[in-house]
């Protein structure tokens, strides 16, 4: 559901998808072929914000953007009560 990740480890997968093509990234194991061609501009945004932000590390999805809305949402509520 959610991964925890380094900022090391970040940079490692930026670089790991970097020197990739979409069919490469296709095949690399736990990555949802899908998610290939979106994959390296992601691991590089994360990157930059980690970087900018001067953060260790990062807690990020796996799942969907309506997935964290959902859980965001469900937050609130359990707040609420």
């Amino acid at each position: 559901m959610f991964e925890y990740s380094h900022a090391v480890d970040m940079r490692r997968q930026v670089w790991l998808f970097h020197d990739k093509t979409v069919t490469e990234r296709k095949k690399i194991p736990g990555l949802e072929p899908k998610q290939a061609d979106v994959i390296f501009v992601g691991a590089c945004s994360i990157e930059r914000i980690m970087t900018y932000f001067h953060m260790d590390a990062v807690i990020v999805s796996v799942e969907g953007v309506r997935c964290g809305l959902l859980y965001e949402q469900l937050d609130r509520l359990k707040n609420k009560c």
